[in-house]
């Protein structure tokens, strides 16, 4: 738009008082544009406190379109890490992985979660730990341009999104710490009648590593998934450092190369509609710790 029309438009305004016009265009003719992503609202920035030798963290918001079109978030950026993707976890084949999206869309009066085994921030190459209760900047970047700084707070490795779990199909109930303890839903069982669980990890000749579950008095059932309990059916979740990587309904998998460092492998047996199989209150779980060479 040139000068000269903004001009007359502003006179046009001024004539006949329309002061909301007059500071639109008074807008328009300093930025430029006006981006959809300004009426994204953010909520709930946080990630999970993770151990100091971690190199790698997540990072998590909801996301609702308050404005009249359609945006898409395309990137973000922290100077507390090398590099920040957005990704989500996908099993393929037996295999589980992690693919990096080039976008989330997020329609007019949509809200979009990014929680703990769905979509997420990857943040690579931490150059500061993730420390309960310390705070640190994220900027989320959207495809028209437009940047929303925003501080995300670091939770004990318990801490669900209260804002994402009511949307994680998979976490119904659930809100499960380091060692499962805490804020879950469970279904109770004897010791007598209580599934077993035990989890080993090997490195394939290749350098890979394959996840194997042996389990007793459990049955994985995925086309029960969602429906009412039954006695020794359900799925398994898989952890990473816990941070979850999805549901399993499958003894063996193949993760993805794990990077350099010490990590931390859970998992836990569920009922069909998301409680934790628990003897006295104490999850199901097997861990085991893995130690990657550089």
């Amino acid at each position: 738009m040139h000068s000269r029309q903004i001009a007359d438009r502003i006179m046009r305004a001024l004539t006949s008082s329309n002061v909301s016009l007059l500071l639109f265009m008074l807008a328009v003719a300093g930025s430029g544009q006006v981006s959809a992503a300004t009426d994204v609202h953010v909520m709930q920035p946080w990630s999970r406190a993770l151990p100091a030798v971690s190199r790698n963290g997540a990072a998590y918001v909801t996301l609702m379109n308050h404005g009249a079109s359609t945006t898409r978030l395309v990137g973000a950026s922290t100077p507390i890490a090398d590099s920040a993707e957005l990704h989500t976890h996908v099993i393929e084949e037996g295999v589980m992985k992690m693919r990096r999206l080039d976008g989330l869309t997020i329609e007019t009066g949509d809200r979009v979660v990014l929680e703990p085994g769905g979509n997420h921030i990857m943040l690579f190459g931490l150059n500061q730990p993730l420390v309960e209760a310390e705070h640190y900047p994220l900027t989320l970047e959207f495809e028209d341009g437009a940047e929303v700084n925003v501080t995300v707070e670091v939770r004990a490795a318990h801490a669900e999104s209260r804002a994402g779990s009511e949307h994680n199909h998979d976490d119904h109930g659930s809100g499960d710490d380091a060692h499962g303890h805490d804020r879950q839903a469970m279904e109770n069982v004897s010791a007598a009648e209580a599934p077993t669980l035990s989890i080993t990890v090997s490195v394939t000749t290749a350098g890979r590593h394959v996840l194997e579950l042996v389990i007793s008095n459990f049955e994985f059932s995925r086309e029960h998934a969602d429906d009412p309990h039954r006695d020794g059916e359900g799925h398994a979740h898989l952890y990473l450092n816990d941070v979850k990587l999805g549901t399993l309904y499958e003894t063996r998998l193949l993760l993805e190369p794990l990077p350099p460092g010490h990590h931390q492998v859970r998992v836990g047996l569920y009922t069909n509609d998301h409680r934790a199989y628990a003897i006295d209150q104490v999850p199901i779980q097997a861990v085991q710790h893995v130690s990657v060479s550089d």
